[in-house]
């Protein structure tokens, strides 16, 4: 089983107010593996600074959890339901199984101008044919899609089984900053939160 500490050496690497984005630095160490027309991507198997296992047991623990928990201290009902396909997660964790079928890991970052310093907890998306899940730490979203519709270019941009391991550039601070105001429009109406994300 890997070491607890993966989320507190993710954090030192995250986007910052100051403009910093310690990981963005470390994928712009090496050349995009495309850059056509607009789409840039990189590819991790090309940059020994990224550690694809770790980063792919953060990303599917945190899917996990919130398949499992409320993630609050007054209701019971998980954050997301990853049905049938959340005890294949599991055993994959704690390395029982190899990484499932039928699941597909994308990781996104934003241009350098459009790192959004902000959190949003794992939610469910509007993908067609297969469900897909969401959650967004400064200057990263993951994107899990589960079930046999995923589209094929879901599957062939999966950061764990596809063999450059991509890492997208695209710009996903408008969604992120919808869902944001949309949680806060069901919450306790916090200023802080609310100018966070509307920025």
């Amino acid at each position: 089983m890997h070491s607890s500490r993966e989320p507190q050496d993710c954090i030192p690497k995250l986007a910052r107010q100051d403009g910093s984005f310690p990981f963005f630095d470390m994928l712009e160490k090496v050349s995009p593996l495309v850059n056509d027309k607009g789409r840039v991507a990189f590819g991790a198997s090309n940059n020994p600074e990224i550690n694809i296992e770790k980063l792919t047991h953060f990303a599917l623990g945190v899917f996990w959890k919130a398949s499992v928990h409320s993630w609050s201290g007054t209701e019971r009902e998980p954050l997301i339901d990853l049905g049938p396909y959340g005890d294949k997660v599991r055993r994959f964790l704690r390395g029982e199984e190899r990484y499932p079928d039928h699941i597909s890991l994308l990781v996104m970052v934003p241009p350098r101008d459009k790192h959004l310093v902000a959190v949003a907890r794992p939610f469910r998306g509007s993908a067609k044919g297969c469900h897909n899940f969401l959650f967004y730490i400064p200057g990263i979203e993951f994107s899990l899609y589960v079930g046999k519709g995923i589209s094929r270019e879901a599957k062939l941009c999966c950061f764990y089984s596809g063999a450059p391991h991509l890492i997208m550039i695209h710009d996903v601070s408008k969604k992120i900053s919808e869902y944001g105001l949309r949680a806060a429009s069901t919450a306790h109406k916090s200023r802080r939160i609310l100018a966070t994300y509307s920025t």
